[in-house]
Formats: structure tokens, sequence, C-alpha cells
């Protein structure tokens, strides 16, 4: 290491240490982290580009706009622009922005001074809206999509708007470079220009020169790709059935062949239901296939995404176990709409799912934090909703609204319908307050409160919403976690038949990684949701089972009825005797030792049933359902006797010799024939 790039601070801990080289006296330091480490981590965080407009959207949320426009210029892809009604940023705002990329001035006691954040709470904005961001780095989201942006910005009440023209330099070669150099994110150009709009604000973020893999992402390039190749593959195959078949033909099936032979498994392509237009690869400006839309030209923005929701949900199966999958109704471009409506602040679709009340039909339960408590089930009368009747708060976002190319999104999760068999959706509500104060304050985080709800339904609409749903302070970077935070069970089925969102209105923050698109496994908060979650689910199997066990009881004992009803009419549809006399014979299993036989009417055939039932291979039932079966087969063993003896095969045996040959036929019947 050059000794003139030695910091202030490296300097004088080193003489620190070097003075107490030999008194033993520990030397108490810092530790700092590198900025071109920082820089490093956080380039190329954001996978999809999703995630870089969603991080954009957030930023506009967190500066009080009301509404957020979005362009893409699909299915081109040339540039991006986002547009929102901010309070946008003053000269010495925009300064600190470029000159501090991961020193936000939101949550710090600074950012009222720059008009980031609320005067009387760090962790609101200027009009009291719970801060999403916090680390400064969602101008690195950008870097996923292109290195050139445009941000032009307005405040309220000045006669000038401000353009920043910025040059992202990606992080490359960092073992090779000049230590000696100032680490540098890229350039910034600052003009300011006249604006006659005194009153009006916001900011617009123009992305130019969208990057190669983003635009050819977001057109389904390569599934538009596969679809050609695998429709040349079938012509070729016709052609070669037909003797016609070209080289080129007979090269490709022979590719086909091969890969035939490969041990790995190629997905069919299919072509999805709703697209954008296949472009073509060799002109941008060019569709080869017209656009599939879910909506009709004349409709209006939200309508527009209405209908796309309605698509997916009303998607047709060719069977009851067939999943609706996102991946084979949307394109890219649509799928990226469903997940940024999905991850930021946004009503419901329909209605919040707290909003529900006795008119919605579906059972609501009550999810107990007690150790070994249980789900109970919980009446809403008189239009209470879910809210009021567990005292939870809707912080459901009115004034924000987001439109991507004039569709106006909305959170595309609607409660399953209703029905009148055993497959009605349940719904499963609980909240969370914990101050931690065993822990102190640096280890515990702070408090932590949340509320959440868990609904069972048949099949989940869409397949991708399955799983657990994490939102802090109304938004998430994070999809659906099939996994529930690694819920360790065996109850895979039921998991599948689940939706569940946490709505965290204090604390987890700090739990987030830098992305938020996912989490520190070992801090306090993200400990305590995944058990209160594992054990909501505990509650919720727990209660289904019982539900299930209830309704397979009750069909159980309508079809014993039934079946004991038809062994009735077998035996006196049988009978010879029951023609004669109207009445079939009437068998009666006694205890010789107490019964006593005399006082039986002579038309009675008794039978001793520790003589009859004595075989060790006969086991005693025990659980409900092996006590019907033993209920129904000792039926079925009277309904024997009975037409046996009907038929004058009993009568001339003496009571130890029928007992016998009644003993046997029990025994024919108990052989398992699948062992």
């Amino acid at each position: 290491m050059t000794r003139d790039l030695v910091t202030p601070d490296e300097q004088n801990l080193l003489r620190r240490v070097q003075k107490e080289r030999d008194t033993g006296i520990a030397v108490e330091a810092v530790l700092k982290t590198n900025a071109r480490v920082f820089a490093r981590i956080t380039d190329g965080i954001y996978r999809e580009p999703a995630s870089a407009l969603r991080e954009l959207v957030a930023n506009a949320y967190d500066a009080d706009a009301t509404e957020v426009r979005i362009y893409t210029d699909a299915p081109r892809f040339s540039q991006i622009t986002v547009r929102d009604n901010g309070f946008g940023l003053s000269e010495d705002a925009l300064v600190h922005v470029i000159s501090n990329i991961g020193g936000s001035l939101k949550r710090t006691n600074s950012g009222a001074s720059y008009n980031v954040t609320s005067s009387e709470d760090p962790t609101l904005s200027p009009g009291n809206r719970k801060l999403i961001g916090k680390l400064g780095i969602g101008l690195f989201s950008v870097s996923q999509l292109t290195h050139h942006l445009v941000i032009v910005t307005k405040i309220k009440g000045e006669a000038f708007r401000r353009v920043c023209d910025i040059m992202l330099m990606p992080q490359k070669d960092l073992e090779t470079a000049d230590d000696s150099k100032e680490f540098v994110t890229g350039n910034a150009v600052i003009t300011t220009i006249a604006a006659d709009d005194v009153e009006n604000h916001g900011t617009d973020i123009t992305l130019h020169n969208i990057r190669d893999y983003v635009r050819h992402q977001l057109r389904s390039s390569k599934d538009w790709e596969s679809l050609r190749v695998a429709a040349d593959r079938k012509a070729a195959i016709e052609r070669a059935r037909f003797g016609c078949a070209t080289e080129e033909d007979l090269e490709l099936i022979e590719t086909i062949n091969s890969e035939d032979d490969d041990d790995g498994f190629t997905a069919e392509a299919k072509e999805p239901i709703f697209h954008i237009g296949e472009v073509s690869p060799d002109d941008p400006e060019t569709l080869v296939k017209q656009a599939a839309l879910p909506w009709i030209p004349t409709d209006g923005p939200l309508a527009r995404f209405k209908k796309l929701v309605d698509g997916i949900v009303n998607f047709p199966l060719s069977s009851t176990k067939e999943k609706i999958k996102i991946n084979d109704v949307l394109d890219n471009y649509f799928q990226m709409l469903w997940t940024i409506s999905l991850c930021v602040p946004l009503p419901y679709i329909e209605k919040h799912p707290f909003s529900l009340t006795e008119n919605d039909g579906i059972p609501v339960y009550g999810i107990s934090n007690k150790v070994r408590g249980g789900a109970v089930p919980i009446e809403l009368k008189d239009g209470v909703t879910v809210a009021s009747a567990f005292d939870l708060k809707i912080n459901e976002i009115s004034d924000f609204r987001v439109l991507i190319d004039d569709v106006e999104l909305r959170r595309p999760i609607l409660m399953p319908p209703t029905s009148s068999d055993d497959q009605s959706p349940l719904l499963f509500v609980g909240k969370l307050s914990s101050d931690l104060a065993a822990l102190p304050k640096d280890f515990s985080g702070g408090p932590l409160e949340f509320q959440a709800y868990l609904c069972w339904t048949k099949r989940v609409v869409p397949a991708e919403h399955n799983g657990v749903m994490i939102r802090v302070h109304g938004a998430s970077g994070i999809l659906f976690d099939e996994h529930f935070l690694k819920y360790q069970v065996a109850e895979q089925n039921r998991l599948r038949q689940i939706t569940a969102e946490v709505f965290v209105t204090k604390g987890l923050d700090a739990a987030q990684n830098i992305d938020r698109e996912s989490f520190n496994v070992s801090h306090p908060h993200y400990q305590i949701l995944s058990n209160w979650i594992h054990h909501a689910l505990r509650q919720l199997n727990t209660r289904h089972k019982a539900l299930q066990r209830t309704l397979h009881d009750s069909t159980a004992s309508v079809s014993h009825e039934k079946a004991e009803q038809k062994l009735k009419e077998i035996v006196s549809l049988a009978s010879p005797t029951s023609k004669a006399h109207g009445q079939p014979t009437s068998v009666r299993f006694i205890d010789r030792t107490v019964d006593l036989v005399d006082n039986l009417s002579a038309d009675v055939v008794a039978l001793d049933r520790s003589a009859v039932f004595s075989s060790a291979s006969i086991s005693k039932p025990v659980t409900r359902n092996e006590k019907r079966r033993a209920s129904f087969f000792e039926s079925q063993i009277v309904a024997v006797t009975s037409v046996l003896n009907d038929f004058g095969l009993l009568s001339s045996l003496d009571t130890i010799t029928r007992e016998r040959l009644i003993k046997a036929i029990v025994e024919i019947f108990s052989v398992d024939g699948k062992k």
C-alpha cells in the first residue's frame, strides 16, 4: 500500500496501536467500509427491469407524489421515462444526491432541511408518508437498464427547472484500478433552465439507450425465438414425411434427434395468451406478429388493468388439478406490470382483505399468539369488517396512482370466490406487537408490529401467489415466498393452497438487505416474524384438518346410513319368508353370560358376539373410521345370517354349530386381499 494514500484516521489508529505495542493496552477502533467495495456491491444488485422501475416508483412515493407515469416505448424499448408529480429536488438536494450515492438524506435528522423528510419525524416524508427507501442507492437501480439517464426536476414556486445529465460508470476491473484516484460512480452535467409553470412540481427521469439484453428481455425475444424454432422443426418433419425435405430440413431434424437422446428435459414453447407482439429480429420497428391485448383501445387505464387481471383469473383450464401460471398467460412485458403492481403501495383491485364482511361469505378465524393457542372462529355481524373485528388498521394508499403506458396498476390480489361445497375459502387473521424490551435496542432493532392474513383456497390463482408476501410500510421487493420462510412440515398439499400477506407497520427495516429483495435471516425481527408465520400455519392446518374431518364424518355417516338401508333392501328382496310374512328374520348379537336368551322371541336368531367374532385376525377398532367399518361389517354379517335363516339353512343346526358357521363366514370376509 502506498503510504501517501493512508487516511488521517488510519494514520491516527496506526500511531495508537504502535504506542501501546509494549503496554498490552487494548486500542478501540471503528470498522469502516471502503467506498469502492460498497459501490461494487450495489452495482447491478437489481436483477430484473421490474426491480429497477420499482425503485424509481418508490422514490416518487417517498417524494409525496400522487401520480407516477411510466412510458416504456413498448415494444421498441429504446428509452423509458418515469414522470412523477412529487415535490422535486432543490439545488442543494440535487447536488447532495449526485455527490453522495449511498448517503441518503432519508431517515436522517438533516433530511428535513432538504425537504426530503418530515421536520417532526425523519422516518416520514414531508407529507407524512412512511418512507420506503433509506440507503440512497435507488439511482443504482437504473444501471440495470442503462448507463445514461437525464433527470429533470422542479419544485413548486420556482421559475426554473434543473436538468441533470448523468453517465454512470460500470464498476469493473477494480482489481487493477488505480488506488491513487478518488472513486467515481459516474459523471453529471447540471443545467438550470427557465420555466413558466411556476406552480408545477415533480421529477422526470428519462433512461436513454436501454441496454440490449433488457430490450430483448422485455420483448420476450428468447420465447419468440423458441416458438419460431419449434414451428420450423414441425414444418421440416412434415415435409420429410411427404418426401420433400430440403438439406436444411434434414439438418434440423438431425438436431432434433440428437436433443431427444439428451437426458435433459426441454419444456415445449407456448405462445402467451396476452403479449405486446413479436418484434422482428432484424428491424425493431416491424412487428411480425400483432399484439394480443386483453382490452380494447377505448378502455380506460383502470379498465385495462382489470381486464388483464380477469384474463388471469378466468383463464380456461382443462382439468381441476391444472394450475394457472402467469408465465403461460403473460409475456415478459405484462409480467413486469404484474410484478410492479404487487410490489409498490397501491389499492387492491377490488377490496382489502381486511375490508371483508359477513356478506362476502368467507369464514374468518382469529390466530392466537399463545404458545399452544388455536384459531377460533369469528362472527362478522351487522356489517362489521375484519379490520373492526380484530382492531386492525387498513393502511391502504388512496392518493397514489401508478400508470405504465396508460395502464393504471392496482394490487392484483383477489379473495377467492365462495362455494356451497367443502372447498369454500377460509381466512385466518392475526397481529403481533412486540417491544423486544428484553434485548438492547442496538441488537433488537427496536419494536416490531405487524398484522397478517392467511387465506386457504382450493386453488391459488395465479399459482405464483402461493406463499407469503411481506410488505414493509405497504411496499415489498420480494414476491410470494412459496416456502413460507422455510416452514419445515410435510403438509405440502395444504401449503400449496395458501396465500398470505404480512403488513409490517413498525420495524423489520433493518432486516431487509440492501436490494430489498431478501432478508437478513439472523435479524431478531425476521426470526420473530418467521416464528409467528409458522405458528399461524400450524393453527390453520389444525383447524382445516378439523373442518375436513367433520365434513368427512358427516359424509361418511350419510354413506353409512345409505349402505345400511341397502343391506335391508337386499335382505328383504332375497328372503322368501319376507314375501310370506312381510318381515325377514331378526338377528341379535348377545352376551350369553349376561343376556337371557329365553326372553327372546322365537323368530329372533341369537348369536353370541364373543363366539362369532373371536378370531385373532379381527383387531379391535380404535379410530372413528375403524369403528364405522366394524359397525357396517357387523351389519353385513347380520344380513347374511338373516338370509341363511330365511332360506332354512340355520333352523336345523344347534346353537354351537350355527355360531361356528357364522364365525367361519366372518373369518372369510375378514381376509385382506390387499396384503
